[in-house]
C-alpha cells in the first residue's frame, strides 16, 4: 500500500505536497482494483492476437456489461471511484467486444492515472499516477490466417505484386531482390486470395559502432542498403526471431548491391 514518500515518488513531486486523505484515496483505489478473482475483470490486461496475426501487448478491459469493451492500444486508462465502485475512461485503440476462451496468466503491475482536480482540487491541474496488480490473460485467436507467426515475434510487411516486382510502402524490388530480402532476413511468404503477399520476417536491429569494434567482431559480413549500400556484419537470433548488423559507417558505396551474404548462400547451396 502506498503511503506519502511512495506516492510522491512515483509521481516526482515532494511528500509534503500529497495529503493523508490523498494517500488514503490511493490506497482505497488500489484495493478495489485488486480485489478481484481470477476472472475477467474491468482494469484487467490482455496479451491479444488477433486473427491477422497483430499482437496488442497491453489490451485494456474497458467495461463488462451489455456493451462489453476492450482497447487494444490503450493510453494509460484514467480511474475514478464512485460509491465503492471503480470505473475508467481510456483514449486509444482499435475497440473490441471482450473475446472467449482467454487463459489467464498471471497478475501484472499496470499503471492508472488520475486527473489532480479530485485530488488536490479544482485548481491542481494535470494528472498523478498510481500502479495496481490486476489479472494479466492471454487471449489468440482460435482461426488465424498465418498459423502461429504474428507480430509478437516477427515484422509484418505486406507487398503488392505487379509483373514480378514487389512493392510495400516506399521500397520496391524486382522478383530476384525479393528473393534475396526474403533469404535475408527469414521471410515466410503467405499469398492472400486478392493476390497481395505478407511476409513475416525476422526483426532487425541496427547498432552504429566504431571502426575499432566493428574489425574485432567475428561475424558473417554482409551489406545494406544506407546511403548507397555499406557493409555491415550480421547475428541471427533463432530465439528472438531478430538479425542484429553492426556498422561503423554511414557512408555508403554505389557500386555494390544490397543482400550479398543471401546470394552467397544460394549459389554455395546453404
Amino acid at each position: 500500500m502506498y503511503n506519502k514518500e511512495t506516492l510522491a515518488a512515483i509521481n516526482g513531486i515532494q511528500p509534503s505536497e500529497i495529503s493523508q486523505s490523498v494517500v488514503d484515496w490511493a490506497n482505497e483505489v488500489k484495493k478495489a482494483i485488486e480485489n478481484k478473482p481470477e476472472t475477467p475483470s474491468i482494469g484487467d490486461s490482455i496479451e491479444y492476437t488477433d486473427e491477422y496475426g497483430t499482437y496488442y501487448q497491453n489490451a485494456h478491459i474497458e467495461t463488462l456489461n451489455e456493451h462489453s469493451q476492450i482497447c487494444l492500444q490503450p493510453f494509460v486508462p484514467f480511474v475514478f471511484m464512485k460509491e465503492g465502485q471503480i470505473s475508467f475512461s481510456t483514449s486509444g485503440g482499435p475497440w473490441d467486444v471482450i473475446p472467449e476462451n482467454m487463459v489467464y496468466k498471471r497478475k501484472k503491475s499496470k499503471a492508472f492515472k488520475v486527473w489532480r482536480s479530485l485530488l488536490f482540487g479544482e485548481s491542481k491541474n494535470g494528472c498523478e499516477c498510481i500502479y495496481a496488480d490486476v489479472n494479466a490473460w492471454e487471449y489468440k485467436h482460435p482461426n488465424p490466417l498465418y498459423g502461429s507467426y504474428s507480430t509478437k515475434e516477427y515484422n509484418r510487411n505486406y507487398f503488392i505484386k505487379d509483373d514480378n516486382r514487389f512493392t510495400s510502402f516506399g521500397i520496391e524490388f524486382s522478383a530476384n531482390e525479393f528473393k534475396d530480402w526474403l533469404a535475408t532476413f527469414r521471410g515466410k511468404e503467405f499469398t492472400t486470395p486478392h493476390g497481395s503477399v505478407v511476409v513475416f520476417s525476422y526483426k532487425r536491429i541496427e547498432k552504429l559502432i566504431s571502426k575499432a569494434a566493428y574489425n574485432g567482431l567475428v561475424l558473417p559480413r554482409d551489406t545494406r542498403y544506407c546511403n548507397g549500400v555499406i557493409e555491415v556484419k550480421v547475428q541471427y537470433c533463432d530465439t528472438t526471431k531478430t538479425v542484429t548488423e553492426y556498422r561503423c559507417t554511414n557512408k555508403g558505396d554505389s557500386n555494390r548491391k544490397p543482400y550479398e551474404l543471401a546470394r552467397k548462400q544460394a549459389k554455395n547451396g546453404l
